[in-house]
């Protein structure tokens, strides 16, 4: 609670994750359905294979004039995904850094109930939750902030591993002599 004089009083009420209700994103990956938290959303471009561009780590796609990392879903979550050439990127702002979700189909926006999952499938640090649709069916929904981070840190890990090799040619030499 939060009360300031002549402003009024702030409430803010947590409840637990059993009880939230969220807008997300659903979006399909293959034959499966997930959602994505609209708060997170940014952008959703249209993206031809293409506009994709190889690093020698990573795949990333230009968007607002800088390069964005791509998270290919089907793969990370071990998918078999579309085949077409064509492929929707969600753009997500992730601790003021963008990164882009590839699905491939987008399938509308939808007030969930977030329910919890079981403890084996939290420990994958993929989902955030499930939610029951209304057909029956069940939608996983991504915990966007730890596929982002684990992103970031396999281009940290690769980039530091760069790191530990030498820059210099006498380096090379230095290390490789017998003496």
């Amino acid at each position: 609670m939060k009360s300031q004089p002549n402003k009024g009083t702030q409430f803010v009420i947590k409840l637990p994750l059993t009880l939230s209700i969220i807008q997300a994103l659903m979006v399909r990956v293959g034959a499966e359905t997930f959602a994505i938290p609209l708060n997170l959303v940014e952008r959703v471009v249209m993206v031809k294979e293409e506009e994709i561009i190889q690093t020698v780590s990573d795949e990333v796609y230009r968007f607002q004039e800088e390069l964005i990392p791509l998270v290919r879903t089907d793969q990370l979550l071990a998918i078999e995904g579309d085949p077409s050439e064509k492929k929707f990127a969600i753009i997500v702002n992730n601790d003021q850094q963008f990164h882009g979700i590839l699905a491939d189909e987008l399938i509308g926006q939808q007030e969930i109930v977030i329910k919890k999952i079981d403890p084996l499938l939290q420990k994958l640090n993929r989902y955030q939750g499930a939610t029951i649709m209304g057909n029956g069916s069940i939608a996983l929904i991504l915990d966007i902030h730890a596929i982002c981070q684990e992103k970031r840190m396999t281009a940290y890990e690769l980039y530091s591993a760069a790191d530990r090799w030498p820059k210099r040619t006498d380096q090379y030499r230095r290390w490789s002599r017998c003496d």
